[in-house]
């Protein structure tokens, strides 16, 4: 036997329903003439009913405007219905004053009406859920397929250019496999609150982590980076790390990288500055490395920059720094204080 309503067919009738009351003003106008509608088809019925059923075409308007109108405008059309069956049907016509057989059929308009009003209260809070769930969803969805697709971009843009530089199928898989690790510790930071930047001092501390925090010195003010800047972050960080192990400062015993960062208006600015090294120039080709400074960031979200002095690389890194982490302070440079680990 197939259901009355399929998965579709529920679906059109829920996008349907009311899911937000209309406003106040409105509200008790369409209540006002529900009720007078209500009274004008009474009338019409009353050479066949008589003065029985004084309620009858009132529990359906009262239902009607908590429906369309919410739980207030309900109560509003039953005050009103009671008002005017009372004066019309319920008591003497013309009058008021109602006898105990009138006072109790009221009580139970009142009753099955309240009941009435709460189970049409109830459905507008659950179309309103069904509604804001679908649309929380859709977001999710959209905002699941722009991140892949973003990550799938990344990767593929990884194994380009490291297949470029690599003069071994060993050399490539070493590489390709501590450039995948740096993207995925910068992943799992975010992951750990998707909906929120990622913390950048813990960020910075996951991707130096292979490379030693005792040759680091790290500080800067607690701030974010949101999740697709964090991702060509920590892969500039990772590279950089690599280059000093290589050729740069983390190459000698005494070298060590000083990683800090300030807010500057609704900037980040990072700086990586090697010291202790042995002395470094320019690369005589570009490598992933360089491809990714000039490619990490669009244009109107961030810029790195790189300088080779004889004393050791310096990098200067400058993106958006999100909202929610600027706080009063931010429209001035706040200059970090170095914490060194080790």
């Amino acid at each position: 036997m197939r259901p009355v309503l399929g998965p579709k067919a529920l679906k059109r009738v829920v996008a349907r329903l009311p899911h937000r009351p209309i406003a106040a003003p409105q509200a008790f106008i369409l209540a006002a003439f529900l009720v007078a509608l209500g009274a004008l088809l009474r009338f019409a019925l009353s050479p066949l009913v008589g003065d029985g059923v004084p309620f009858i075409t009132f529990f359906l308007m009262v239902l009607i405007a908590s429906v369309v109108a919410g739980a207030a405008a309900g109560f509003f059309a039953l005050a009103l219905s009671s008002l005017v069956a009372s004066y019309f049907w319920l008591a003497p016509f013309g009058s008021l004053m109602l006898t105990p057989d009138s006072i109790a059929a009221l009580v139970a308009f009142w009753v099955a009406t309240t009941l009435m009003i709460a189970v049409a209260a109830t459905l507008q809070a659950l179309v309103a859920y069904l509604m804001e769930s679908e649309a929380r969803a859709h977001v999710i969805a959209h905002e699941m397929k722009h991140r892949v697709g973003n990550m799938l971009a990344i990767i593929q843009a990884i194994a380009r250019q490291t297949e470029r530089g690599a003069s071994s199928l060993g050399e490539f898989s070493q590489v390709f496999q501590a450039r995948l690790s740096a993207l995925a510790s910068a992943q799992d930071v975010i992951q750990e609150n998707p909906n929120l930047p990622a913390d950048l001092r813990q960020l910075v501390m996951r991707i130096i982590e292979p490379f030693g925090h005792h040759r680091f010195t790290v500080g800067g003010p607690d701030t974010g980076a949101d999740p697709a800047i964090a991702s060509s972050l920590a892969l500039l960080i990772h590279e950089l790390g690599t280059n000093a192990m290589k050729y740069g400062a983390l190459s000698s015993e005494a070298g060590t990288v000083s990683l800090r960062w300030m807010i500057d208006g609704d900037r980040i600015v990072l700086t990586w500055v090697e010291v202790g090294g042995p002395p470094v120039s320019a690369p005589d080709r570009s490598g992933f490395g360089s491809k990714l400074l000039q490619s990490a960031f669009p244009p109107d979200v961030g810029e790195a920059r790189i300088e080779y002095p004889s004393s050791g690389v310096r990098c200067t890194i400058g993106f958006a720094a999100p909202t929610s982490y600027v706080g009063p302070l931010a429209a001035t440079k706040v200059e970090p204080q170095a914490v060194g680990l080790g």
